[in-house]
């Protein structure tokens, strides 16, 4: 079963990350809760297969999408390239950028977790939004109203976090 259908597993689930070793390990995990399942008499029978590996291929994918969420929020990662640009002025332009990185890390930290879930995939990890739609068991157009309203509550919050850091500095300036 496993030499018969790991290509095709592995395309399905390439469809979810752009990172050929991740399309791996989500293939080898579907395939090793699937093989776990069959040791207890559970799972899909023979002629099933091929719909359940698809499942359980998605349904990792999700996890592992969720799993790497939590990484970039805890590091900041999706954030870290955010700096100013060298020059005379430089440690001030850094100032600003480490200051507009750390409202956007509250703003972002301060939405759903949908919210930051479907972002991170459409808008830092450049997934379609068709395959993101097909992830979460959504339509394309569901996503679509989803990802502009996470749009709209992190544009938000990051104004009025804004506003309340000019208040905080006294700083009569623009946004930072």
């Amino acid at each position: 079963m496993y030499s018969r259908h790991f290509t095709s597993a592995r395309a399905y689930a390439r469809q979810f990350t752009y990172n050929n070793a991740d399309a791996e390990d989500i293939t080898a995990e579907a395939f090793a809760r699937i093989f776990a399942l069959i040791q207890r008499g559970l799972g899909p029978g023979t002629d099933g297969f091929k719909t359940y590996l698809r499942h359980t291929v998605r349904s990792c994918a999700v996890s592992h999408i969720k799993k790497r969420e939590r990484e970039y929020l805890a590091d900041g990662a999706v954030f870290a390239g955010l700096t100013g640009p060298d020059g005379p002025d430089a440690g001030a332009d850094r100032q600003a950028a480490a200051d507009r990185q750390s409202l956007l890390v509250q703003a972002f930290g301060e939405l759903s977790a949908r919210h930051r879930l479907v972002l991170l995939l459409t808008a830092v990890d450049g997934v379609q939004p068709s395959v993101v739609a097909m992830a979460l068991n959504k339509t394309p157009n569901q996503l679509t109203a989803l990802a502009y309203r996470a749009r709209n509550s992190l544009r938000d919050a990051l104004h009025r976090l804004a506003a309340q850091h000019q208040e905080h500095s006294g700083s009569t300036s623009g946004p930072p």
